[in-house]
């Protein structure tokens, strides 16, 4: 079996010795640029120094104390995190620096952290809440907020929160040119992880969450699956999370499908987890779509079948009449649990994870040829 070479940056092609063909196809992208090398994204590594670098060429991202800038399709956006405020005074300026192999992470006083996880196409940005910043403030009950300078123009997806147990938390949050504000933080578990996420190049998946009629959109490395009917104690509530993948087929647009199977990687749970092929009516940007209609529930499309509850990847699941369905545009896909369980969760990593993505293998048959796969990373 031979490796064919890189034409998209999403998908892997190989040719078998008997001639036939397949594809590994991501909802992200796994290979990027590195002064005009293709490298794997397994091969990437923060350039630590004076200043720091992701060494990208489609994005890059350049961190010096903390002036931060980012670089994409020939436009550039400076930005200077000013520190933690409440209102207009200044509480705590960024210190004490770790950079890992992916991240850099400072905090601001003892109580908050502030996060850039940075890849070759993306960078997360989290504010991290380890216990509740607003005790003991002199102004109580004000907006506490991330201010930052020259960022009129950098523009970021809905903020969303969660705590220490991977559930949202219903905070008053608000993002403009000034900073992130937060009017009320209460939750018994901590830490909460507030992030809306900068600069990034738009991925493949969301979970979507329902809890007491509100629906929020969560970006993790997981994605979770969840059903309550009940709480621990017994109380009935309605809390529901679903996850919504979609992956590009564009480049399948004139081969002949012969089979196809959903990849997804299990880590945590053992319940049956459903899914569906999205119908074409039905689908919506899983980054940008109004969280209420991105995945409702199970009656938005085909119900293909369960994905195997054993952990890791298992035999995945057949999706072929799918996969050629939509061969040539976007392939959506959901998750969902109708199995209620109180205590137990199913979490799938996610194409926000660095390693063990979910993917699409795509057994086909060449036709004229795709076009190669120039990617644009954009600001949104």
């Amino acid at each position: 079996m031979k490796k064919l070479p890189i034409v998209r940056l999403n998908e892997e092609h190989f040719e078998r010795e008997d001639g036939t063909r397949f594809a590994k196809i991501y909802g992200s992208f796994i290979y990027y640029h590195d002064n005009g090398t293709e490298k794997h994204i397994d091969e990437y590594k923060l350039i630590d120094g004076e200043e720091v670098s992701n060494n990208c060429d489609e994005f890059n991202v350049k961190v010096k104390d903390n002036k931060i800038s980012y670089k994409a399709s020939n436009k550039t956006v400076n930005v200077e995190v000013l520190g933690l405020y409440v209102d207009d005074t200044l509480l705590y300026e960024l210190s004490d620096k770790v950079v890992g192999d992916n991240y850099i992470q400072w905090k601001l006083g003892d109580k908050v952290d502030y996060k850039l996880t940075i890849t070759p196409y993306r960078v997360q940005e989290e504010i991290i809440f380890k216990s509740n910043p607003l005790i003991g403030l002199p102004i109580d009950g004000e907006h506490i907020h991330i201010k930052y300078k020259n960022s009129g123009d950098l523009k970021t997806k809905e903020p969303w929160c969660i705590d220490g147990n991977n559930k949202p938390v219903p905070l008053v949050v608000t993002k403009d040119t000034k900073g992130i504000s937060v009017r009320s933080l209460y939750t018994s578990t901590y830490p909460i992880t507030l992030d809306p996420t900068v600069s990034p190049n738009p991925t493949s998946d969301s979970q979507i969450n329902l809890n007491t009629g509100v629906y929020t959109r969560v970006e993790n490395t997981s994605l979770t699956v969840r059903y309550y009917a009940y709480d621990a104690c017994g109380t009935p509530v309605a809390e529901y999370s679903r996850a919504y993948l979609r992956f590009d087929l564009s480049s399948m647009a004139s081969y002949t499908i012969n089979s196809a199977i959903l990849y997804l990687y299990r880590h945590t749970g053992s319940l049956l987890v459903g899914v569906v092929g999205i119908a074409s009516a039905n689908e919506v940007d899983p980054e940008s779509g109004t969280p209420s209609t991105v995945f409702n529930n199970a009656t938005i499309g085909s119900i293909i079948g369960n994905y195997p509850t054993s952990i890791g990847y298992g035999t995945g699941i057949t999706t072929t009449t799918h996969v050629n369905t939509h061969k040539g545009g976007f392939c959506d896909f959901g998750l969902y649990r109708e199995q209620s369980n109180s205590n137990n969760d199913d979490q799938f990593y996610s194409s926000e994870n660095a390693s063990n993505k979910p993917y699409l293998y795509v057994d086909y048959t060449t036709g004229a040829g795709a076009p190669a796969f120039i990617p644009q990373v954009i600001f949104i």
